[in-house]
């Protein structure tokens, strides 16, 4: 539904004639605002207030990582891995059974999922992210570009293979920034200077839109 268009859920409600004791299940396909992605707050969608004041339990598909929303509010998450914008560190891929007499959810995450991951390894320190991962993982790696560091990022790749295959990855070999002094009157331009990060970042929403999966690009190249 667009924003243009939707209705509280007491509006559909009524349409339903329902009797005021009646529970009421909400299954929804669409954005609730008022949800956090990393730096931004959704401001499209149902709202977190209507869904809380106007139905018994609401179940919703569409966005990607699932999880509690609001007290009686769920997004349920995709059942099997897409892409990059999910956060399986975080997040699960699960089936659910819902108890229409307790009203209560029963989660069973998809053993044959792929997980998605996002590691940055830029010292040795950084290897235990590989420790304790799901099954069927998904890597894009940013690795510190040192021949000793790369070795051990391949080699730890090749050590999860199954069948004799490392898991899906790309790696991204960056090199730390060279930090140099400058003058006061260099300090003092470049506080001038337009904010270039903010300039890409409506540059990209107005040519891509604002979608889950450009935000999450945007956090991780302009932090």
């Amino acid at each position: 539904l667009k924003d243009d268009e939707r209705l509280s859920i007491a509006d559909y409600r009524k349409d339903f004639e329902l009797p005021e004791n009646a529970k009421l299940i909400v299954l929804s396909h669409n954005d609730v605002a008022g949800i956090k992605y990393g730096p931004f707050i959704s401001t499209s969608g149902i709202s977190l207030d209507d869904i809380r004041a106007n139905c018994n339990l609401f179940l919703n598909g569409h966005l990607h990582n699932g999880g509690k929303i609001c007290d009686n509010g769920y997004n349920l998450g995709n059942l099997d891995g897409l892409n990059f914008s999910e956060e399986s560190a975080t997040y699960n891929h699960s089936a659910f059974i819902l108890d229409t007499d307790t009203f209560t959810l029963t989660e069973y995450p998809n053993p044959y999922a792929y997980n998605f991951y996002k590691i940055d390894i830029m010292c040795d320190e950084d290897l235990t992210k590989f420790d304790g991962l799901k099954s069927n993982p998904v890597f894009m790696v940013k690795c510190n570009d040192t021949d000793e560091l790369k070795s051990k990022v391949i080699n730890r790749l090749e050590s999860m293979a199954v069948n004799g295959k490392p898991p899906l990855h790309r790696i991204i070999f960056t090199r730390e920034s060279v930090v140099t002094e400058i003058t006061d009157s260099e300090t003092e331009v470049k506080l001038n200077t337009d904010n270039y990060w903010e300039q890409l970042r409506d540059c990209t929403f107005r040519k891509l839109g604002d979608g889950d999966i450009v935000r999450e690009e945007l956090e991780r190249i302009c932090k």
